[in-house]
């Protein structure tokens, strides 16, 4: 996804908290790339703790965590080429990493203040990500995610959305941002409920 499509998907997250009554805390930013959304998130999001969770070693503008996100810790192989935890090409490298953590665990490790906004872009590693955050889920009135369908996962759209549902979230059909049909999915928690005042 483009750098200007993904900045009208976290515009289009800002407006549907103000649409919610939500706003975070803390943003858990999980991305692989140069993260074009934190620019929105800056300006966006004013007083909020944003933390990123990423593998590169450069191009955080922001607090980031270098390491790969997952449920299973051995789930360590990272393929630069297709840039996933997926890849199962035999032609491609894949390098190893050793600090394979969780969300929860990050959560509790830098002691995160919910609630919690999740943006998910990690090339296939979403639904691995978000079995390890069963805790910080509780806490995540909203998600975005993007969402695309993997080779080396059939069926992955649906796999992530029937997870999702099952967590407790509903899918929320935007439509067309700025005319672009965004592959960032937005989903709501349905038991939050704006606090009172």
């Amino acid at each position: 996804m483009g750098s200007y499509s993904t900045k009208c998907s976290a515009v289009a997250s800002i407006a549907h908290m103000k649409k919610m009554g939500f706003w975070p805390k803390t943003v858990i930013n999980i991305g692989i790339g140069c993260c074009p959304e934190l620019q929105v998130w800056k300006r966006g999001l004013k007083g909020i703790k944003l933390l990123g969770i990423d593998i590169r070693n450069k191009g955080w503008d922001a607090p980031w965590v270098n390491g790969l996100i997952s449920n299973d810790k051995s789930n360590n192989q990272f393929c630069w080429q297709c840039k996933s935890l997926k890849c199962v090409d035999p032609e491609h490298v894949k390098v190893k990493y050793d600090n394979v953590t969780t969300i929860d665990d990050i959560v509790k490790e830098k002691e995160l203040e919910p609630p919690f906004f999740l943006w998910m872009d990690i090339e296939g590693g979403e639904l691995d990500a978000l079995k390890g955050a069963e805790k910080a889920l509780l806490n995540t009135p909203l998600i975005t995610i993007e969402m695309r369908e993997f080779a080396w996962t059939t069926n992955y759209k649906q796999e992530l959305h029937a997870f999702l549902e099952a967590s407790g979230y509903m899918f929320i059909d935007t439509g067309p941002i700025n005319g672009l049909d965004l592959e960032d999915k937005i989903y709501e928690r349905v038991d939050w409920s704006e606090p009172e005042h």
